[in-house]
């Protein structure tokens, strides 16, 4: 059965979503718990629950790839200045460390390596 969600509906999914609990949701919402509780049963509101997160999630990566851009070209500027000595050695040291840990540079995995999160 397919049932069209009402705009309460898709506020408390988004709250869900956010991590945000079943008694501040139903209290933000003027809702019993006993309804939150029967909404998360329908599938459609379960969906639309991990369509919000995979969103978010989405969104993450996007801004980590922004910040990582972003201090790849501090870097970069902090190498090509000569004035500032081993404050450049230093912060590629830092980089290059972070980058091993993280697995950054080595996204392309074997078929039998795990499945584990690049960042």
């Amino acid at each position: 059965m397919s049932k069209k969600l009402k705009p309460r509906q898709k506020r408390a999914a988004l709250y869900l979503a956010q991590g945000d609990s079943g008694k501040q949701i139903s209290i933000w919402l003027g809702l019993r718990a006993e309804t939150l509780s029967r909404w998360k049963k329908i599938p459609e509101f379960s969906q639309l629950i991990d369509k919000f997160m995979a969103d978010e999630e989405i969104a993450v990566r996007h801004r980590i790839t922004h910040l990582a851009n972003a201090s790849v070209s501090a870097l970069w500027s902090e190498l090509h200045d000569k004035s500032h000595g081993t404050k450049r050695v230093n912060a590629a040291l830092k980089l290059l460390t972070m980058v091993s840990k993280r697995n950054i540079l080595a996204p392309h995995r074997a078929d039998n390596a795990p499945n584990e999160p690049i960042i």
